[in-house]
């Protein structure tokens, strides 16, 4: 019987210890994903160096191996303060730390060290790929009549491929109805010390580099750096009203702030407290003249480039 390349499901639970199958449910741990792009199988293979009497292939052997699988969620709270986002779960396993205060906000940050790794199941019309010990990268996107995405890449620990049920009726409760990058749903946006642009995307890669460092007597996928970028374009300013050369020449360090949503658990506020501008380019925008810039968010203390608020 031929199976639907429509029909697949995806849950992520956080690992209590590292490479151990927390045993995910669809009751619980269903990911409402979109766009999944899943590499079953990443094998990574030394050739056996036999003489030979002929020309030809000799025989290898497998040394390393893992999944890699990538998907698209909709950006959007929980619709009640101080409750984390369906989406938590997926970005402490990117590093970063969920710090919860109850009825008020949830606040997200990134972390160098104790970094959490969680198992995803992968179904495909009855096919499950189970992936433990996964560590990933995540980006997201806002633009304009569009609707926000957060973007997830995990690189996980191979596990035997095995035919499975699809389970029955996953609860996607906590992933409530997103809403459009409009003026209805877009709130305060600031771009060094400027509030009063007209933003027409924005978007930011944490360039988190995921690693598998070579032991003989362990395995693991570890985070072993980030180094995130910014992208915005905007309606392009009078040089009195913000002078985006002279910015990038003396490399002056500004604010940045993105609001998305006015609705409580649904308001959405993403911060870089420090940043450079290195790039800008002219675009367009039906005609109107725009500026594509490049930004790259630096830290002060440590862990502090980045925070995502979620009040």
């Amino acid at each position: 019987m031929s199976k639907s390349a429509q029909i697949e499901l995806v849950l992520a639970k956080i690992e209590a210890v590292y490479g151990e199958d927390p045993i995910p449910t669809a009751a619980l741990d269903a990911i409402r994903a979109a766009n999944v792009e899943l590499t079953p199988y990443e094998a990574e293979t030394v050739p056996l160096a036999y003489k030979k009497q002929t020309f030809g292939n000799n025989p290898a052997v497998v040394v390393a191996e893992q999944v890699r699988v990538a998907f698209d969620i909709y950006f959007i709270g929980s619709g009640t303060p101080g409750v984390a986002p369906a989406w938590g779960t997926l970005l402490r396993g990117c590093g970063w730390a969920e710090t919860v205060t109850l009825g008020t906000s949830v606040l997200y940050n990134p972390i160098s060290q104790n970094i959490e790794s969680v198992t995803l199941y992968v179904f495909k019309d009855g096919i499950l790929h189970k992936i433990t010990g996964a560590r990933g990268n995540v980006n997201w996107n806002f633009t304009a009549k569009q609707v926000p995405t957060l973007h997830f890449e995990f690189t996980g620990t191979f596990s035997p491929v095995i035919d499975s049920t699809m389970p029955v009726a996953p609860d996607f409760t906590k992933w409530i109805k997103p809403r459009a990058a409009i003026p209805t749903y877009t709130g305060d946006i600031s771009i060094f010390g400027l509030d009063a642009m007209k933003v027409r995307n924005y978007s930011c890669d944490t360039q988190t580099e995921v690693a598998s460092p070579e032991w003989v007597n362990h395995k693991e996928i570890v985070i072993a750096d980030r180094l995130p970028t910014t992208q915005m374009e905007l309606e392009a300013p009078s040089m009195a009203t913000l002078n985006l050369y002279d910015l990038i020449q003396k490399q002056e360090h500004g604010k940045v702030t993105y609001t998305h949503g006015n609705e409580p658990g649904n308001t959405i506020t993403i911060t870089h407290p420090d940043a450079i501008m290195t790039a800008a380019s002219y675009g367009d925008n039906s005609k109107i003249l725009t500026n594509q810039l490049s930004i790259v968010p630096l830290i002060t203390n440590g862990n502090d480039d980045i925070t995502i608020e979620v009040e």
